[in-house]
């Protein structure tokens, strides 16, 4: 089965800039960068594929990564999100891996939102338009 993994670097409180790579069963490997306010990049997957996205963020501080909006019944989120720290220190920063699994041919935009369960503005947003074939 396919994977795709999509790893996120916020740049600016708004802005992402975003590496897309893909792995197929045999180890083969693409990539494509790119820079946006809103909308990340086009990222298509085939039915039954999983979509892992990781994002920076910073564990103990309150804040998390949430899919608030794009699911429907095109995508469905697959566990918890994992936190992967960038070391053994509490309060170390690292990434914030969320994983989706395509249910069906379609088209979404899928909103992610950092911040704090308990407050209503989110700090970063990133939004990534994924195509499933």
């Amino acid at each position: 089965m396919k994977k795709l993994l999509l790893a996120a670097l916020l740049i600016s409180p708004v802005a992402c800039e975003t590496g897309v790579v893909r792995e197929s069963s045999l180890g083969a490997r693409g990539g494509a960068l790119a820079t946006s306010e809103e909308t990340v990049q086009v990222v298509e997957v085939t039915e039954g594929e999983t979509v892992s996205i990781s994002l920076p963020a910073t564990a103990g501080t309150g804040y998390a990564w949430r899919c608030v909006g794009g699911l429907g019944d095109l995508l469905a989120q697959e566990g918890e999100p994992e936190f992967r720290a960038d070391s053994t220190r509490l309060g170390s920063s690292g990434v914030q891996v969320l994983t989706f699994r395509a249910l069906r041919v379609g088209r979404t935009r899928l909103d992610l939102a950092y911040g704090r369960s308990w407050e209503e503005t989110a700090v970063r947003r990133c939004s990534i338009d994924i195509k499933v074939r």
